[in-house]
């Protein structure tokens, strides 16, 4: 499963980079439900998507376990990234159909998180 959407910092999204610290929180933020990554690729399926909603927690935290930095002008792109936990809560809804998922209330934590701050195509810096 994977989606997109455009959070817009500062609300829900606290970092602290250094430390390997970062908080990001979504409620009832308005989706579409494709069911399958085939569909939401081709959208083969009758409907296509139905109008739902998500909201999640998620809480990097420490120790850092590895610091790591890339710089690779020609490919434009540089960051540096920190490997570290992450435990999260997440929940969603799928209004036409009555789909519910909520997660384990007391959070999941990752097998793998990591922190980046990264630069590339019109944004690389060098």
């Amino acid at each position: 499963m994977f989606w997109t959407l455009p959070l817009n910092p500062p609300d829900g999204i606290s970092i602290e980079f250094g430390a390997g610290k970062a908080n990001m929180t979504g409620s009832n933020l308005a989706m579409e439900d494709y069911f399958t990554i085939p569909n939401a690729l081709f959208r083969f399926l009758d409907p296509v998507e139905v109008d739902a909603s998500a909201s999640f927690d998620i809480t990097w935290s420490g120790p850092v376990t590895d610091r790591s930095s890339i710089d690779d002008a020609t490919q434009r792109f540089s960051g540096d990234f920190l490997l570290n936990q992450a435990t999260m809560t997440w929940s969603a809804s799928s209004n036409a159909l009555g789909f519910n998922f909520v997660s384990n209330p007391s959070g999941t934590t990752s097998v793998f998180a990591q922190l980046g701050h990264m630069q590339n195509g019109v944004f690389f810096g060098g």
